[in-house]
């Protein structure tokens, strides 16, 4: 049995992954503070697995973990994050900035540092797919921290990879950054998302990449089609440079 973890798995990109995973016969397990709520138990794909899990709690890390099954996750989605709005850096709260750093990186890295100390130790071979942002290059006014975050993300997914493949032979990397989706981070806030990328086909292009990659490393970047406007994208490769506007 292969299966899919998938970070922040209850809504948005990572709920249409773990769909997209069931479709192509890997199983997904899902975390995120609402996993035990019926209403997603419901949605999810029936085979789905739920694991509570808050990623700004160390606590909860730690009691979750041992709720993942070590030997049969062979894709480890990197996906969950939070995103203030766009607040001047002054305005920001000393709490949320905490929140955003714990959730988009801090978070993520202990629970995967604990994952591939066992992986190791098992000999088993992984896919990680860091879920970064067009924010990590490019210019974005009034969302400091949350650039921040997704390109420290970005960065230290880049520089593991050859630690990743080196530990263990046949495992790769992938950092994917999207541009702006229609999903639930947007909900309340004056955003027009017209134009914006629909999450499932989204999900069905990180997995077509994911199954087709045979390089240690890949950066993928969905880019939004701004002239027709209408949810449509491309893809390019390979690294961009930081601080485009």
């Amino acid at each position: 049995m292969s299966q899919s973890l998938i970070l922040g798995g209850t809504k948005g990109l990572g709920f249409a992954l773990a769909h997209e995973s069931a479709a192509r016969g890997i199983e997904p397990i899902v975390t995120g503070r609402s996993a035990d709520d019926p209403a997603v138990a419901a949605a999810l794909p029936p085979t789905a697995a739920r694991v509570v899990m808050d990623l700004a709690s160390a606590g909860s890390i730690e009691r979750a973990f041992p709720q993942l099954p070590q030997d049969t996750i062979d894709y480890f989605f990197w996906n969950a994050g939070i995103w203030p709005g766009r607040v001047p850096f002054r305005e920001l709260a000393p709490g949320v900035i905490d929140a955003i750093i714990a959730t988009n990186l801090a978070g993520p890295l202990k629970l995967l540092q604990k994952f591939h100390a066992a992986r190791v130790a098992l000999q088993r071979s992984y896919h990680l797919i860091a879920i970064s942002s067009v924010s990590a290059w490019r210019i974005r006014s009034q969302e400091t921290v949350y650039c921040a975050s997704k390109d420290a993300q970005a960065v230290f997914v880049l520089n593991f990879a050859d630690e990743l493949a080196r530990e263990l032979p046949g495992a790769r990397a992938m950092v994917v950054y999207p541009g702006g989706m229609k999903t639930d981070i947007f909900k309340g806030r004056q955003e027009d998302t017209t134009g914006y990328m629909d999450p499932r086909a989204v999900a069905k292009a990180i997995w077509d990449e994911i199954q087709k990659q045979t390089e240690t490393c890949r950066e993928m970047h969905l880019v939004r089609d701004k002239k027709k406007n209408d949810g449509s994208f491309f893809l390019e490769y390979g690294p961009k440079p930081r601080g485009v506007r």
